[in-house]
C-alpha cells in the first residue's frame, strides 16, 4: 500500500476495495483540489487510478467489538507520512495547545502537508475515527 494515501469508508459499508466508480470519483477531487501533485500535468489519470487502488481502505464500525478501542489516525506530536481521505463518516479532530475540537466528514482531507513535504511530518493536532 502507498504510504501517503488512506481512505476511510462509512460504517454502513462492507467493501474494502472501491468500486471502479468511487476510484473515479476519487482521482477527479485529488487532480483538481491537489493539481500540482495529482494534476494531468504531474500523473497520469491511470496512474492516480492505480495508486488509489493500492492504497489501504480503513473501515470502522464502533458496533463490532474487536474495534472498541478507538486508534488515532494522527497523534499530536508523532510523525507521519499519511495523508487521509474521509469519505464517509466522520474523523473528529483536536488541534492545537488548546486542544481546539472540530469534525471532518466527507471529502475533507488530513494530513495534506505530507503530499509536498515529501518526507514524514509533526502533526498539530490528534484525529481519531468517530465512535
Amino acid at each position: 500500500h502507498h504510504p501517503l494515501l488512506q481512505y476511510l469508508e462509512a460504517k454502513e459499508r462492507k467493501e474494502r476495495v472501491l468500486p471502479p466508480a468511487e476510484v473515479e470519483a476519487i482521482a477527479s477531487f485529488l487532480g483538481g483540489k491537489f493539481a500540482s501533485l495529482f494534476g494531468e500535468g504531474v500523473l497520469s489519470r491511470a496512474a492516480l487510478e492505480q495508486l488509489i487502488n493500492a492504497s489501504a481502505v480503513l473501515k470502522h464500525d464502533p458496533a463490532d467489538p474487536q474495534k472498541q478501542v478507538v486508534e488515532a489516525l494522527y497523534t499530536r506530536g508523532v510523525a507521519s507520512t499519511t495523508f487521509t481521505l474521509v469519505l464517509d463518516g466522520r474523523v473528529e479532530v483536536e488541534a492545537g495547545e488548546d486542544g481546539f475540537a472540530c469534525c471532518k466528514g466527507p471529502w475533507d482531507s488530513l494530513g495534506a502537508r505530507v503530499l509536498s513535504a515529501h518526507a514524514p511530518i509533526v502533526t498539530d493536532f490528534t484525529a481519531t475515527m468517530d465512535a
